[in-house]
């Protein structure tokens, strides 16, 4: 992940935005409901380089990568 100068949100907030803290803002997620998954091998809010080397990635509930 590139980070863009000017944007107002702080290294912790910035690997949330688009993956657990976009759920709220985009409504209609629900527990059991199907989605997509990006696991990385430690904590993005930690190491926000470990973004460019996903370790598992599930589309659609099929494992891709």
């Amino acid at each position: 992940m590139r980070c863009k100068r000017g944007v107002a949100l702080s290294a912790h907030a910035a690997p949330g935005a688009p993956s657990w803290t976009a759920r709220a803002r985009l409504g209609g997620l629900v527990d059991g409901a199907p989605a997509d998954l990006v696991a990385h091998a430690t904590d993005p809010a930690l190491d926000p380089a470990v973004l460019n080397r996903p370790g598992r990635i599930v589309l659609r509930g099929r494992v891709v990568r």
